[in-house]
Formats: C-alpha cells, structure tokens, sequence
C-alpha cells in the first residue's frame, strides 16, 4: 500500500483529476521544472476561495526546485497501474515512503522527495528538492 499526503495549497486541497488542466512543462538547465496549467475554481476545497466569480479558472504555475528526475505518464496508463487509494486522492500529492526515491537515493540524508501532479489527461511526477506554487 502506497503512503501519501495531500499538499494543503494557498488555494486548499485540489479535488479531482478535473482540477488541473495541462498547459506546459519545461526543463531548464538549473534543474527547475515548471508546470504551468490551470485551475478549475469548482474543483477548490477551500472557503476561502470564492466560487461566485466570472473567472472559472485560475492560472498555475508550479516551480519544481532540484529535480533529479521526472516522468510524465497519460492518465488512462497511469490509472490502469495506480492503487485505488492514489487514483482517488488529491490532485497534488506528496509520496511518502517512495520506492522510487528509494531507487535513487542511497544515501536517504538529505535526500529529495516525490511530487505527484494529476491533471484531466497526464500525471506528473518529480523527484525534487521542493517546489514553489504560484496561483
């Protein structure tokens, strides 16, 4: 069984793998990954949040610091290998307790951590120091 955390936004915790759509994804040499999206306001899970606006979505960006590796998968292929746990989760999610972390890093001191991004038609995932959430 697979442990994770949902990561608690600005924005609240992102419900559903309709809340984020894909926009793009680039490397850059310093080794920062960004995902740039939207967000759709219904899919919120925060008061705070106002749904009654006329923007429905809302624009992200997402800083992954320190990547040392990343894979992006089609959500139908991921979904068919994924628990049922982590197919119904958040959106945006920490693993814990990753294998594949363990498979990179045999030195656990310091070591990075595993970022899991669902969006309506890819999931994303990063091995990386931190990450930076801009919405």
């Amino acid at each position: 069984m697979c442990n994770f955390k949902a990561i608690n936004t600005s924005l609240g915790l992102l419900r559903g793998k309709d809340c984020i759509s894909f926009g793009s994804l680039n490397l850059s040499q310093n080794s920062t990954l960004v995902f740039e999206g939207k967000i759709k306001r219904s899919n919120l899970d925060s008061p705070g949040v106002s749904r009654e606006t006329s923007l429905e979505t809302l624009p992200l960006k997402l800083e992954f610091l320190g990547v040392i590796a990343y894979k992006v998968t089609e959500f139908e292929t991921w979904s068919t290998q994924a628990e049922k746990a982590l197919e119904q989760a958040e959106s945006f999610i920490e693993m814990l307790d990753s294998p594949w972390i363990d498979s990179l890093c045999a030195n656990k001191v310091n070591c990075n951590r595993h970022y899991l991004l669902k969006t309506s038609n890819l999931v994303v995932e990063v091995i990386c120091r931190q990450f930076k959430w801009t919405a």
